[in-house]
């Protein structure tokens, strides 16, 4: 997913309830952010990396390593443990095309969920509406509360109307 390529974090621990993720500018911030954004919702943030080809969701390199009319798949996949014991793996990927001058998307992304209680897996199963799954768990309409990039925390409180209040 764009400058991540097998990237793998592990967010849990002491405090992992609340997660700040800081570094410089550049280092892929935001970019982790919108990989767990598309993966979750289908879209990402409002931000736009005007260095990648087409502002595609494929790896720069990659893209370089690859020939005209190669596809490749994006895939981003998150791994959740809630507190009542449920293992949870979202994943979210999609095919595109290496273009001449852009990247293109082949069809629509596509959302898979395997659950389990057990963390062998012995009692894995798919969701079979997944999208249902995780508006239950994670709804869209309260991302803004939960996963938002910091560089808009200035525009988020003092928008008009901005009298919110979080509980």
């Amino acid at each position: 997913f764009r400058q991540h390529r097998d990237l793998q974090l592990n967010l849990d621990g002491p405090g992992a309830d609340f997660v700040i993720v800081h570094g410089e500018n550049g280092e892929g911030k935001t970019n982790l952010l919108n990989g767990i954004l598309w993966c979750f919702y289908g879209n990402e943030g409002s931000s736009a990396d005007v260095g990648n080809k087409s502002n595609s969701l494929v790896n720069r390199a990659v893209q370089d390593e690859l020939n005209l009319g190669d596809t490749v798949a994006v895939r981003v996949t998150v791994n959740l443990e809630f507190s009542e014991g449920l293992l949870a793996r979202v994943e979210r990927s999609q095919l595109f095309q290496i273009g001449a001058k852009s990247v293109k998307p082949q069809g629509q992304s596509e959302l898979s969920i395997v659950a389990s209680t057990d963390s062998a897996a012995a009692d894995a199963s798919s969701v079979p509406n997944p999208e249902a799954w995780l508006d239950e768990r994670f709804p869209e309409r309260l991302r803004q509360y939960f996963l938002f990039d910091g560089e808009e925390l200035d525009n988020f409180f003092s928008a008009p109307g901005a009298n919110r209040t979080v509980e």
